[in-house]
């Protein structure tokens, strides 16, 4: 079985388009000192363009290959796995991110979703399903400023990256609809919004 390209191909530029839209309210979030809030919404960001640069392997190496329904219904499960689309994001586009970085995007126990879901909810720890009554008690106020700067920072960085190997064509992006968002200014507005540079990348 073959899968149009047209439905996932709008789906890439809708999650990318997401994903710029949830980065600038996440540095909102950031200047008004909302940290936590900052963070998470930066980590969605981050999964939505994994979930556009999964997208973009799908149409560029697999569409037209033959699956069954159950093939395609177990790869488009995928994009809402969040272990997922961190390996995407992480994947080709971040080359020389750190190594402790990588290691915790491929984490097998999720440990950027992890973060990401204490960042906003007080709560116990879990152990094997099991509530530990006696663990210590989650407080998203621990997310510091330092903390929520490196995540939105790591994502910027993606973003910039992306707009200058479009612009001086070292970097190919396949879908229209995103070539048209990486432009010259778009990249200007990037480097004005977000002041800092990740020293991993």
């Amino acid at each position: 079985m073959q899968v149009s390209k047209v439905k996932p191909s709008r789906m890439e530029i809708l999650a990318f388009k997401n994903g710029l839209r949830l980065h600038n309210d996440a540095i909102k979030l950031f200047n008004s000192k909302s940290y936590p809030s900052a963070y998470f919404l930066s980590v969605l960001a981050l999964e939505e363009f994994g979930k556009a640069e999964a997208l973009s392997h799908f149409l560029f190496y697999w569409a037209d290959s033959p699956f069954t329904e159950q093939e395609l219904q177990d790869w488009f499960s995928e994009l809402y796995r969040h272990p997922f689309k961190h390996r995407a994001f992480y994947r080709d586009r971040v080359p020389m991110v750190s190594l402790k970085r990588m290691k915790t995007a491929w984490d097998k126990v999720g440990v950027i979703e992890f973060l990401k879901q204490n960042s906003v909810y007080v709560g116990l720890p879990k152990h094997r399903r099991l509530i530990n009554l006696k663990g210590k008690i989650n407080n998203p106020f621990r997310v510091k400023r330092e903390k929520a700067a490196k995540q939105i920072t790591v994502v910027n960085d993606y973003l910039i990256g992306l707009a200058l190997g479009h612009i001086h064509q070292y970097m190919g992006v396949d879908n229209e609809g995103i070539q048209r968002l990486l432009n010259r200014p778009v990249f200007a507005k990037l480097n004005k919004l977000w002041k800092f540079k990740s020293r991993e990348i």
